[in-house]
């Protein structure tokens, strides 16, 4: 797919995240740019990528769910590094995959050093004010 040489960005932002070493992350509408500008736009990427994005920006597309966009997040930075450095798109990829793996196998690992929570086997229900009736 050719791109214009100008893209407006209308109603894409929806919420600055953070910004790093002077990279803007950014929550962003997935469903306008795709309909508007990019179709294959896929639910994440930054401006070493994608020649849309603005310079030093990553976008997180706002379908991504919240357990899922720290990991997006993660692979997206690592990508945009890489490249930064001078590798090719297809490299950093593969090679900001195995980041992000390497936070999820961290992340499953704590999760398994959670105690347990013991739950009252005589849990009360709520029976309201008796108006209700």
């Amino acid at each position: 797919m050719v791109l214009p040489d100008s893209i407006y960005l209308r109603e894409i932002y929806r919420q600055l995240v953070t910004t790093s070493g002077g990279i803007s992350i950014w929550i962003v509408d997935g469903a306008n740019i795709r309909r508007d500008i990019f179709p294959d736009f896929g639910l994440s990427g930054n401006d070493l990528a994608y020649k849309f994005i603005p310079k030093y920006e990553i976008w997180i597309d706002d379908q991504i769910s919240c357990e899922e966009t720290r990991f997006s997040i993660i692979a997206e930075t690592a990508e945009r590094a890489l490249m930064a450095k001078g590798m090719d798109y297809d490299e950093a990829y593969t090679s900001a995959l195995k980041t992000c793996l390497k936070y999820r196998l961290i992340e499953k690992d704590n999760a398994k050093k959670q105690k347990p929570i013991n739950v009252s086997k005589n849990l009360v229900n709520e029976t309201g004010t008796e108006d209700e009736k």
